[in-house]
């Protein structure tokens, strides 16, 4: 079954990707959009990190506005997620989290 659908990996963010989600939501209303670089979940149903740190993990996840992690940004200092709005990374806490390219083995 197809779960979600994925608009790539790597390719960085743009009108062109929105376009792609877009069209994809016109057609298929039964399934979630993906796409690991829509860091604001600006186009997509799904928030989606490659490699997180489990610090990263839990300040995603974290929905409790008392706690540090819940109020905080979700990605570490230098990915582009941790440069969100307050209200952008709240928002990106109410969607589903993905961890994508958790492992892989390229030879690392």
């Amino acid at each position: 079954s197809i779960i979600f659908w994925s608009l790539g990996n790597e390719s960085g963010t743009g009108r062109n990707l929105a376009a792609m989600s877009q069209w994809i939501h016109e057609r298929d209303h039964q399934r979630l959009v993906h796409y690991e670089a829509d860091f604001a979940g600006q186009y997509t149903d799904v928030h989606s990190r490659m490699y997180p740190t489990l610090e990263e993990v839990a300040a995603v996840v974290e929905r409790d506005p008392a706690s540090p992690a819940g109020t905080g940004p979700v990605a570490l200092s230098g990915i582009p997620a941790s440069r969100l709005s307050p209200g952008q990374a709240a928002h990106v806490r109410t969607l589903p989290y993905v961890m994508c390219e958790s492992l892989h083995a390229m030879g690392t």
